[in-house]
């Protein structure tokens, strides 16, 4: 888990930004189930595609200025039927998706952020359909062929040994982990 500096660094990071990006989307307060996990199956999917460590899904910022303006959503409060949201999300996304979500105050105002890696091991569909993000739009990846094949040459050529297992740690803390 991410501490409260870090997380508040990572939304400066995204606010600065000129324009919403492939992996990275900004919302107010639309919220509903389907549509977060459609842009969580294509900001996966764009993270792979432009070799992404992540991506973001923001909610409580204006998308067009990138304002600062707040949410009422609260995913940890989302209801899917009688299940929970997390395994109900988790389940229509295919693979599973390993995203975390933070919701915290940012300077004063309620924000909730989504960190979503890279799809791994095939491209990542929500309720059988992949989506991919082209500009600012979320769509099907299947309108996008080239996309899509670029996606699959991406992950038959990634080296999972070669890749990071974690970072930012000293010395003394890998050799903790270690043992």
């Amino acid at each position: 888990m991410k501490s409260q500096a870090e997380l508040e660094k990572i939304v400066e990071g995204l606010i600065s930004l000129e324009k919403e990006l492939e992996t990275v989307e900004f919302k107010e307060n639309n919220y509903k189930a389907e549509e977060i996990g459609k842009r969580i199956s294509a900001i996966s999917n764009s993270a792979c595609l432009f070799d992404q460590k992540l991506g973001y899904l923001l909610f409580g910022v204006k998308d067009d200025t990138h304002e600062l303006v707040g949410t009422k959503f609260k995913f940890s409060k989302l209801k899917i039927g009688n299940g929970s949201r997390d395994h109900w999300m988790r389940r229509m996304l295919n693979p599973s998706v390993d995203f975390n979500f933070y919701e915290f105050d940012h300077k004063g105002t309620p924000v909730v952020l989504f960190e979503i890696p890279p799809a791994i091991e095939r491209t990542v569909e929500f309720q059988n359909t992949g989506y991919i993000r082209i500009g600012s739009e979320t769509t099907k990846l299947e309108n996008y062929p080239e996309k899509e094949r670029k996606i699959w040459n991406n992950l038959h050529n990634k080296n999972f040994e070669k890749n990071l297992a974690l970072e930012g740690k000293s010395a003394q803390e890998v050799l903790k982990l270690i043992d």
